[in-house]
């Protein structure tokens, strides 16, 4: 009788080992097609980016300043220069910024607050363009959707909205 047992108990462990093979992922990577979906959607947001970056190009050439072109594509120009302390990454500022949808120009928000710089707390266009400032200056910022309220946008800003911002350092809190 022990012997059947143990004859069981061996053949139930080896169907549990040999039923415990690794499934191969089903990624990218092990399609020999490209998947198409993901082929448009990539080629649609390439479109839609194109076309926001077109339209902030044709306002700076409008506004007729001195915009500087930031490598996240977003463009600023130093309006109210001044000899304060460089924001850096990690210091606590309090900013303002009032933001508007460029095509309209419609107020979307006006803010003022307190944030550690670089810790994206706000819009990526500000949190970029902040060390890039001094206390006490003010910048005006000309973003794409992808550096402000994203593809979907939000309760008040509708999808794909380019935004222009007024953002003024007010004062550095805590270095």
């Amino acid at each position: 009788m022990n012997k059947r047992w143990l004859y069981i108990l061996c053949m139930v462990c080896l169907m549990a080992v040999t039923a415990c093979r690794r499934v191969r992922p089903q990624g990218a990577a092990n399609r020999t097609e490209p998947d198409s979906t993901a082929l448009a959607l990539m080629e649609m947001n390439f479109r839609l980016a194109t076309e926001a970056d077109h339209k902030l190009v044709e306002r700076v050439q409008q506004e007729n300043l001195p915009y500087v072109l930031d490598i996240s594509n977003f463009w600023y120009y130093r309006e109210a220069p001044t000899d304060g302390r460089e924001v850096k990454n990690g210091m606590h500022v309090v900013y303002t910024a009032t933001i508007r949808n460029l095509d309209t120009n419609a107020l979307i928000e006006e803010v003022e607050e307190e944030i550690e710089v670089g810790k994206r707390a706000t819009l990526r266009a500000i949190d970029i363009c902040l060390p890039l400032m001094r206390e006490g200056e003010t910048f005006r910022l000309l973003a794409p959707y992808y550096n402000a309220y994203g593809r979907d946008g939000n309760e008040q800003v509708p999808p794909l909205t380019n935004v222009s911002i007024l953002l003024t350092v007010n004062n550095i809190t805590k270095i």
